[in-house]
């Protein structure tokens, strides 16, 4: 009901995460689970160059979250930025790659100049939720004047939630009211 995530028990409207941490956003939307084939591909289109993958996945997620955008009713699509020295090894920013494909399926403006990434910040696959949420403090930067009601994050893959709640806090504490997210993939929680 929150975040996306697979529940633990049937009954359960909000994963072990969600029942734990609250979070800046009011709820999310992934396609798949982060495991086995799809974790591999989301690998090659995150660091081995394959943005093509972003077509498909933007296929995907456009097709199965039609309700959950209608409910949303955001004015803009923001990637997740990337900081530079990432961006310049890798060649692209992924999420942007989504953004834009997600913009054209939907039919909604993306902007990529708002949010900017301004700490180069330690990859967060080997932290623990704690230092996850430590590490982004004060790692994201809203660098333009924000009149949006409502938007939507896109990513590419959710696992704590750390990094779309960091820009959450960021968007509302700028006088947007409501974050709502997308991501291709979303982890299965904390152990």
């Amino acid at each position: 009901m929150r975040c996306s995530k697979p529940l633990d028990h049937e009954e359960k409207e909000y994963c072990m995460d969600c029942r734990k941490h609250s979070h800046a956003y009011e709820c999310g939307f992934a396609a798949f689970l982060y495991r086995g084939e799809m974790q591999e591909s989301l690998m090659r289109f995150k660091y081995g160059g394959r943005q093509e993958y972003g077509y498909f996945y933007a296929k995907v997620l456009a097709e199965a979250a039609g309700t959950f955008l209608e409910k949303a009713c955001p004015d803009v699509l923001l990637p997740v930025p990337i900081h530079r020295l990432k961006f310049l090894k890798r060649g692209y920013n992924q999420a942007e790659i989504l953004a834009d494909q997600l913009s054209k399926l939907w039919k909604l403006p993306v902007n990529t100049t708002c949010l900017k990434r301004i700490r180069h910040t330690k990859a967060q696959k080997n932290l623990s939720p704690r230092e996850r949420r430590k590490n982004l403090r004060a790692a994201f930067q809203i660098c333009e004047a924000v009149t949006w009601k409502s938007v939507m994050l896109v990513d590419d893959i959710y696992t704590t939630g750390s990094t779309i709640d960091a820009i959450a806090e960021l968007l509302k504490e700028a006088g947007v009211e409501r974050v709502y997210f997308v991501t291709v993939c979303i982890g299965m929680g904390e152990s």
